[in-house]
């Protein structure tokens, strides 16, 4: 009691087992598969979110945007990387590319989607200028002393490989 009134210090840690909470959704997370998505499904939905991409972002940019602003993030864009990688790094020089190795709660591939030349630089979220890292290959784009040669590989890496799911079935 203190001056009167209970105290409630909430539940003793020592006894007290917290609820198992589900996780939260992630609005980038693809719906799991029960089985894979054929090479022309992939595509067809790579397409889509790719033009809603593209739709949002020409939204954006008719608007008027303080200096301060963040810039515009599209879901939409990094859920079509993610889509492209086919849950794997997408950096060709990549020591594990084979073996995602592990998931997320959600069953999403632990992968990073990057800009490839920073999002400073392109201030846009668009599937083409992005590429999904593992956790290494990411800290290598972003601080490896090879960074400079591993930046124009990716690039080329995510341009071609766009154009390909643009251009299958």
């Amino acid at each position: 009691m203190h001056f009167g009134y209970p105290i409630d210090f909430g539940p003793d840690p020592r006894t007290h087992k917290p609820e198992s909470a589900a996780p939260a959704p992630d609005a980038t997370a693809l719906p799991l598969q029960k089985k894979p998505m054929s090479d022309t499904d992939r595509s067809r939905v790579y397409r889509q979110l790719v033009e809603t991409a593209q739709n949002k972002l020409a939204k954006a940019r008719g608007r008027r945007r303080k200096a301060s602003d963040a810039p515009v993030r599209i879901t939409e864009a990094r859920r079509a990387v993610i889509l492209r990688s086919n849950g794997r790094c997408e950096n060709p020089q990549c020591a594990n590319p084979g073996e995602p190795g592990d998931v997320s709660d959600a069953g999403d591939p632990l992968l990073d989607v990057d800009h490839i030349g920073g999002l400073a630089a392109t201030g846009d979220d668009e599937a083409v200028d992005m590429i999904a890292l593992c956790p290494n290959c990411h800290r290598i784009k972003t601080l490896g002393r090879t960074r400079h040669e591993l930046i124009p590989l990716l690039r080329e890496t995510a341009r071609r490989r766009h154009t390909d799911m643009l251009r299958f079935g």
